[in-house]
């Protein structure tokens, strides 16, 4: 289970659900991969890889001139600009257009909630 971080990290864009990520990781059950990942990390296996998700697009977002389109789907693997923007204030509250706006502070301070 230790490696899992590190493939989710490498596998962004490919992994775009538990079943995906469960694959990659060489288990043929992705209920098994989250039981286990579940028993080790006390967290679901979801909720991390969102996490991870949103930490690397708020990165990107901050620290690159990337457009909103190369970090949604060129780094991410989230469907298109629309869908990408969904993504992000759904579970931050914040388009990605006001994430960049912010302050790297204010960022930090309000995005706090993300969990790991």
């Amino acid at each position: 289970m230790e490696e899992a971080l590190q493939i989710a990290q490498q596998h962004l864009k490919e992994i775009r659900t538990v079943t995906d990520w469960a694959e990659k990781m060489g288990y043929c059950c992705s209920k098994d991969f989250s039981r286990r990942f579940r028993n080790h990390y006390q967290a679901r296996p979801s909720k991390i890889l969102n996490s991870i998700k949103l930490k690397k697009a708020i990165h990107f977002l901050l620290k690159t001139n990337k457009t909103i389109y190369e970090i949604g789907y060129c780094e991410l693997g989230i469907g298109d600009e629309k869908a990408f923007w969904q993504y992000m204030k759904y579970h931050t509250g914040y388009s990605p257009s006001e994430i960049k706006a912010m302050e790297n502070s204010k960022v930090a301070k309000d995005l706090r909630k993300i969990k790991e």
